[in-house]
Formats: structure tokens, C-alpha cells, sequence
């Protein structure tokens, strides 16, 4: 007897990000507003959908984390290119005081889109 899978739909991911682009806008909003209830409420979801969309956020950030961790213990990737990330990382932080964060998220992503579209 044959089973019929369900077929597990794709959900569109963010650039080139473990993200997907809804997980992009839920921490978008908790960057904003902080809070999970506030943020849940400003994107019109219920508090415990926001809750996990932000567990599954916080599990893909660790999850990169750990392979570039693997990537420089394997010498996939090169300790000064480690170091511009964190630089470029803490450039960014401190960008996003001076600016704010909604102008410089958006300057950001607006930068991103144009870099993606000049490689296609």
C-alpha cells in the first residue's frame, strides 16, 4: 500500500539567509518594539506564534554560529576573513546608534536587494 506524503510547502527565504522572509519581519519587529506581546500585536499575530517564529530565529542564528565556528576549525574560512565580519558587525552596531535603526535596517536591505540584483 502506497502512502500519500503531504507535500511540505516552501516557505521563501530572505536573501541568502537560513531565514525566511516571514522570521525576517517578525525580527524586524522585535528589534522595534522588544517585546513578543508588542510585536505580536503590531504584525497581527497571536503572542505564542511570534514566540516560536522567534525560537526558530534564535535556533538558526546558533546554528550558523556553530558552522562558522566549524568553518575556521576546518580552514574553510581564514581568521582575517572572520575578523572583517566582526568588524564590519560592530561598524554596523555602531552605524545603527548613530542613524537609528529603522533608516539604517532599511538602507541595509535596500543595499543587500541591489547587490543580489547585480549578481542575477
Amino acid at each position: 500500500m502506497v502512502k500519500l506524503m503531504k507535500k511540505k510547502s516552501l516557505k521563501k527565504r530572505y536573501m541568502r539567509t537560513f531565514l525566511t522572509e516571514e522570521e525576517v519581519k517578525v525580527l524586524d519587529m522585535l528589534e522595534k518594539y522588544e517585546r513578543v506581546t508588542e510585536a505580536a500585536k503590531k504584525l497581527g499575530k497571536a503572542q505564542p506564534t511570534v514566540s516560536i517564529a522567534k525560537r526558530r530565529i534564535e535556533d538558526k542564528l546558533d546554528m550558523a554560529i556553530q558552522t562558522v565556528k566549524l568553518g575556521v576549525q576546518k580552514g574553510l574560512i581564514s581568521e582575517d576573513d572572520l575578523l572583517r565580519i566582526i568588524i564590519s558587525a560592530n561598524l554596523y552596531e555602531k552605524l545603527k546608534k548613530q542613524i537609528g535603526r529603522r533608516t539604517l535596517s532599511n538602507f541595509l536591505r535596500e543595499l543587500l536587494e541591489k547587490e543580489t540584483e547585480n549578481r542575477s
